[in-house]
């Protein structure tokens, strides 16, 4: 197995140079708490990307399979999770006619932001859930915080929490679940990392349109490896543990929504 499994926090691997960053422990660990109390069941994973998430469903209990545009991403996730020849998941780029209405679960992370058009991709999405099916779903936090990180990942939009719940209600759900994560420490990086990281980042790749940009920002991973080896995880574990005083507030930087299909 070329990765390890820390349970606090995640997937390390020194082939892959996987190593969590500290903003996305915090919503991985959000995510987790979110689903504390759901039946596992048969989940897709929109725009898996490294196809962490959709890993940490199949340890759950999950039949999963990830569908994501990019074949990099594929070959990433299948070399990553199904290398010893057991495919665990199944990943891959087509979404079949078999598919619609066969899932209790797809989960999106951090992808609707990317989209123009946000509400018929989420009516797409519906169609390939099950009868009072759920959607699971990330999303960046408030307008006002758009920065650097929004603009070299391709970013259209972040989300008020009132246009979110509105966004998803006209699209035929009903938010059951939401939680507001990453306070306080997301909002004590936010300059840091925007200023002295993301800015630079984003003046080598500004030329880009948003697709391609969406497409790059997946290989961040990569550039962020030497720097995330010295992150003090034990520290960002208690910040993830702290997050849950305030994922009832509006204080932190993301959302993680579960929303169940109308029927």
């Amino acid at each position: 197995m070329d990765f390890f499994y820390k349970k606090k926090y995640g997937i390390f691997s020194d082939k892959y140079q996987l190593i969590p960053a500290p903003n996305f422990m915090l919503r991985r660990n959000a995510i987790l708490d979110a689903i504390l109390d759901l039946k596992p069941g048969k989940l897709i994973e929109i725009g898996f990307g490294t196809g962490i998430c959709t890993y940490e469903f199949f340890l759950r209990g999950y039949e999963c399979i990830g569908y994501e545009l990019e074949h990099k991403s594929i070959k990433f996730a299948d070399g990553l999770f199904n290398a010893d020849g057991d495919k665990k998941i199944d990943f891959r780029g087509k979404i079949f006619e078999s598919d619609y209405g066969s899932f209790d679960y797809v989960a999106v992370f951090e992808v609707l932001e990317h989209i123009e058009n946000d509400d018929i991709l989420i009516k797409e999405w519906s169609k390939l859930l099950k009868d009072a099916g759920k959607l699971i779903i990330s999303v960046p936090a408030k307008q006002k915080y758009y920065s650097f990180l929004d603009k070299v990942s391709g970013h259209v939009r972040r989300y008020e929490k009132d246009d979110l719940i509105k966004l998803l209600h006209s699209s035929g759900f009903e938010v059951e679940k939401l939680l507001c994560y990453g306070f306080p420490l997301s909002n004590i990086l936010t300059i840091p990392l925007n200023y002295f990281y993301r800015r630079p980042q984003y003046n080598k790749v500004k030329h880009l349109d948003n697709e391609e940009k969406t497409l790059a920002s997946g290989h961040l991973r990569i550039k962020d490896y030497k720097y995330r080896k010295i992150v003090p995880f034990s520290i960002v574990y208690i910040f993830s543990l702290i997050q849950r005083l305030f994922y009832n507030t509006n204080l932190g930087l993301g959302y993680v929504v579960i929303a169940k299909k109308r029927q």
